[in-house]
């Protein structure tokens, strides 16, 4: 469904089916730019935790562990914060006249469990894996 994960339409996307071309999605276009965490080097959680386990096991970011200088939901990126670099790419928005840039399929408003759209997994294509 999200081109971010490697499904969305590598063709053209009249609103109901996808007509590939044999375009193999390599559009020469630079990848995003991954999340990175801004959480001070050594920041953990009142467990000890830091961001590297919430991304390992972010099922641990609906726990309420954060301290005054930790909060995961805001510095790791494996709970929705971090940060994106300002030069990052962003990849276009597809125009759907006959172009051959993967077109996301969450247009009907398809989320996941989270609440999750296509731009969230483009944002954060870690999210892909779990």
């Amino acid at each position: 469904m999200c081109c971010a994960c490697g499904g969305g339409c590598n063709g053209t996307w009249d609103g109901q089916v996808c007509n590939e071309e044999g375009d193999d999605g390599d559009d020469g276009e630079p990848e995003p730019e991954v999340c990175e965490d801004t959480a001070e080097a050594g920041a953990t959680d009142l467990v000890g935790d830091g961001c590297d386990v919430y991304a390992e096991f972010p099922m641990y970011c609906y726990d309420d562990y954060n301290t005054s200088t930790f909060d995961a939901w805001t510095m790791c990126c494996g709970c929705g914060g971090g940060s994106i670099p300002d030069d990052s790419v962003v990849p276009p928005e597809p125009d759907n006249d006959d172009d051959e840039t993967c077109v996301n399929l969450d247009a009907s408003g398809v989320v996941d469990v989270f609440g999750d759209d296509c731009a969230a997994y483009t944002r954060y294509p870690m999210y892909c894996d779990e």
